[in-house]
């Protein structure tokens, strides 16, 4: 597969906190994995469909499989753990879980949770999201993404998004935070290019 990523990628990244990405930040409920792991990264990414996934099954298939050995991977060499929620604004014909996969799949839960919002959406659906994937450990750093595609945009979960910015901001200041969009509904190609990205390791 050696087409270009991700379609659109914006690598213009904002940081709430310059500490260097390898700095471990203890969770007040006990980081799990502390004696095993140094960094944590987390990535939540909206999207609300993935046609190319509906339509040919195979593509779907072979990006979770390469999502999988991706966050074995990272761990194994890295000791960074990969963690990731799939986020969808719900419209009014698109936006569940199953628009997302293949026809007759169940969700692969063992691999990326899901929060189901409104469009925006509220500070505090975003919130449960976030701490649903954390399981009470904070991470070191924070992917944003969001789908561009055309069935959604950023201005369609604003001004929650920008609110829940800030909302990390002032509660969990030591976490980096790192934004991107993407254009093609390909979640799972787009969530391990810019984890990647975050945790600074060449393109495969």
């Amino acid at each position: 597969m050696g087409e270009e990523v991700c379609a659109t990628v914006t690598t213009e990244f904002n940081s709430f906190d310059q500490s260097p990405l390898g700095a471990f930040v203890e969770s007040p409920l006990g980081a799990r994995n502390k004696s095993l792991l140094s960094r944590l990264v987390i990535a939540m990414t909206w999207c609300d469909e993935a046609e190319e996934y509906q339509r040919y099954p195979p593509t779907y298939y072979i990006e979770l499989s390469q999502w999988q050995q991706f966050v074995i991977d990272v761990m194994e060499n890295e000791g960074v753990e990969v963690r990731a929620t799939i986020v969808i604004p719900l419209g009014s014909l698109r936006g569940r879980w199953w628009d997302l996969i293949p026809p007759f799949v169940l969700w692969p839960e063992d691999d990326f949770k899901f929060a189901e919002t409104g469009r925006p959406g509220s500070l505090l659906e975003f919130i449960n999201a976030f701490n649903a994937i954390r399981e009470g450990d904070i991470p070191t750093t924070l992917v944003l993404l969001v789908d561009e595609s055309g069935s959604m945009d950023l201005g369609h979960i604003q001004p929650t998004y920008d609110a829940f910015k800030l909302w990390l901001r002032t509660n969990y200041p030591a976490i980096t935070i790192r934004e991107g969009i993407w254009a093609d509904e390909r979640w799972i190609r787009a969530t391990q290019a810019f984890v990647r990205v975050a945790i600074d390791l060449l393109p495969p």
